[in-house]
């Protein structure tokens, strides 16, 4: 608890201190800190996990193995039993520390084809497909069950289907297609602007999507 409390205060200090810093600044407006400054609990740090939440996460993810793990998924859920404080102490230690084994980070990448109707000399009709090791992918499933409720309640927007659970991209065009409809009916003027950003999470700024979670959303650490 005094960790946690002694982490509120440095958030709240170093908000202050880029609040500060933002209004001495000159006419010209940072679009970094154009949303509202969180004002919520902070998520600063993954609660550690167990061995059950461990467990039922392999069980219920799929058998397929990568050229990259030493063991067959398969057989790591028939010894599961004999494995699984080992691997609650290698993933509690990942979140306690914040870094990522760099076994972790190595993938299997094939390429793979987008359409058949174009020439297979040409590099950009390929698709990158990565294969992770399967104990990295159960480290991230404990993450993702650590900060989805945060998200979900400061992050997401209302109308949001991507990356959802019970929303799907039918719900987005029911959703679209309802709003049109109706204010045709109401004989207003309807304009659809589409955006459509070509490889969105290879062009991310990782220093800017950082800075922007901590001050908007509260996520740091």
């Amino acid at each position: 608890m005094t960790t946690f409390l002694k982490h509120s205060i440095n958030f709240s200090v170093r908000r202050r201190t880029t609040l500060k810093r933002i209004n001495q600044a000159s006419n010209t407006i940072d679009p970094l800190y154009c949303d509202k400054p969180f004002t919520g609990l902070p998520l600063m740090e993954f609660p550690s996990a167990t061995i059950d939440e461990v467990e039922a996460i392999i069980r219920q993810s799929s058998s397929k193995s990568c050229d990259l793990d030493p063991l067959l998924t398969a057989l790591l859920k028939l010894c599961l039993p004999e494995l699984s404080a080992t691997l609650l102490s290698i993933i509690n230690h990942s979140l306690n520390t914040g870094v990522l084994p760099s076994h972790f980070k190595k993938a299997l990448v094939t390429p793979v084809p987008q359409s058949r109707t174009t020439s297979y000399d040409d590099v950009s009709n390929y698709r990158p497909i990565s294969q992770l090791p399967f104990i990295s992918k159960v480290l991230e499933r404990v993450v993702t069950n650590r900060i989805r409720p945060h998200l979900e309640d400061h992050l997401f927007d209302k109308y949001q289907s991507a990356y959802r659970a019970a929303h799907s991209t039918e719900k987005a065009l029911l959703r679209v297609h309802h709003d049109i409809t109706s204010a045709l009916d109401k004989g207003s003027t309807v304009a659809l602007v589409m955006l459509n950003q070509s490889a969105t999470f290879s062009v991310i700024g990782h220093d800017i999507l950082l800075q922007h979670l901590e001050f908007a959303f509260g996520i740091s650490g």
